[in-house]
C-alpha cells in the first residue's frame, strides 16, 4: 500500500505565485492532493486567483 500526499495552500499567507511553486513541486515529487484553505477568513478575489492558478498547474501534470 502506498502513502497517498496531499499539501495544504493557505491563501491569505501565500501569494499566488509561491503556492504555484510549491504545488508544481510537490506534485513532481509525487504528490497527489492539494487543499486549499486558510487560517480564518479568506478574500474571495485572493481565493479565486489561487484556486485559477492551481488548477492551471495541476492541468499540466497527469498525475493528479
Amino acid at each position: 500500500m502506498q502513502t497517498e500526499l496531499a499539501i495544504i495552500i493557505d491563501p491569505p499567507n501565500q501569494k499566488t505565485t509561491m503556492a504555484c511553486s510549491r504545488v508544481d513541486e510537490f506534485i513532481q515529487r509525487g504528490g497527489r492532493g492539494v487543499l486549499i484553505g486558510g487560517s480564518g477568513a479568506i478574500e474571495s478575489t485572493i481565493f479565486q486567483d489561487t484556486i485559477a492558478a492551481i488548477t492551471e498547474i495541476t492541468a499540466q501534470h497527469d498525475s493528479i
